[in-house]
């Protein structure tokens, strides 16, 4: 089987937008001039200074995403995918001439949840633009991990003092070729 029909995430790729945002945990953090995506597939940038997009020819995972705020709503605007990304596992992509509009919706005050929606445009595989809509929630040391969507160990310690509030920080985990259980990969059939 060639490469490009595996799942990306079973050949250590990225995820992809918008897979990423709905296949395991992340975290998001913001600084002056941009906000920064951690996965456990890579990471991402959303860079937040005005600066135009990356030239035309270059072309990324995870495409060239420039956003700004509307409120309590960051808007994103994602150019230069580089068409081999997949949204799920049976095979849905955007091509290199996509385009996607995100939106990132943080409107409850408990500040635990946000709405996700992406309006993809690509008229090179669609024939018209369609809008994903995911719900999302902020997992917290309170929240038990599941093994999926809170991979995270509290450090309850900074050296030998006691922390008040554990700090939360993800696990380095090193990808191998087909080492998790992402489904769909080649196997080669025994020889007769």
């Amino acid at each position: 089987m060639q490469p490009q029909y595996i799942e990306p995430l079973a050949r250590c790729a990225p995820a992809g937008i918008p897979k990423s945002l709905y296949w395991h945990g992340y975290q998001i953090s913001q600084y002056p001039g941009y906000v920064l995506f951690q996965f456990n597939s890579g990471t991402r940038i959303i860079h937040l200074d005005g600066k135009p997009h990356l030239p035309d020819n270059i072309k990324l995972w995870n495409g060239d995403s420039r956003g700004h705020w509307e409120g309590n709503t960051l808007v994103v605007d994602v150019t230069n995918q580089n068409g081999k990304a997949l949204f799920g596992r049976s095979g849905e992509f955007i091509s290199e001439n996509g385009h996607i509009e995100e939106r990132y919706i943080f409107s409850n005050e408990e500040r635990d949840r946000y709405i996700y929606q992406a309006t993809l445009t690509d008229p090179t595989v669609y024939t018209r633009p369609f809008t994903v809509t995911v719900p999302a929630r902020r997992w917290s040391a309170k929240d038990q991990p599941n093994g999926w969507h809170f991979e995270v160990e509290p450090a309850n310690y900074l050296g030998k003092d006691t922390l008040k509030e554990p700090i939360l920080d993800h696990y380095e985990r090193v990808c191998a070729e087909n080492n998790g259980g992402f489904g769909l990969v080649a196997e080669e059939s025994a020889k007769k």
